[in-house]
């Protein structure tokens, strides 16, 4: 196998294991972090659940095509784990809310 088809190789696995992995632990934070912000203004905490699940799905869509859409697999990772680390955030502070 040639480099160019070993690197080709590597980026298309990057970029699954972005939108994959990536795009599943920033669903996850988003849900978190929503359902916490929710249940801290005053919404009944199952539904701040209900309605921040069913807000994650589309973001998990989303992330998916930006890790292929993206200019390339560092870019996909780099967005997706700042994401990640804004809906952290989110979670640490409604957790201080509470």
């Amino acid at each position: 196998m040639s480099k160019r088809a070993r690197m080709q190789t590597g980026e298309a696995v990057s970029r699954t294991a972005a939108a994959v992995l990536g795009g599943y632990a920033l669903a996850y934070a988003f849900c978190a972090g929503l359902a916490g912000t929710l249940a801290a203004i005053g919404l009944s905490k199952a539904d701040a659940v209900v309605t921040a699940t069913m807000l994650s799905f589309p973001l998990y869509v989303a992330a998916i095509c930006y890790a292929y859409g993206a200019r390339n697999a560092r870019r996909a990772w780099l967005w997706i784990a700042c994401g990640i680390a804004i809906c952290g955030l989110a979670v640490a502070l409604s957790r201080l809310a509470l």
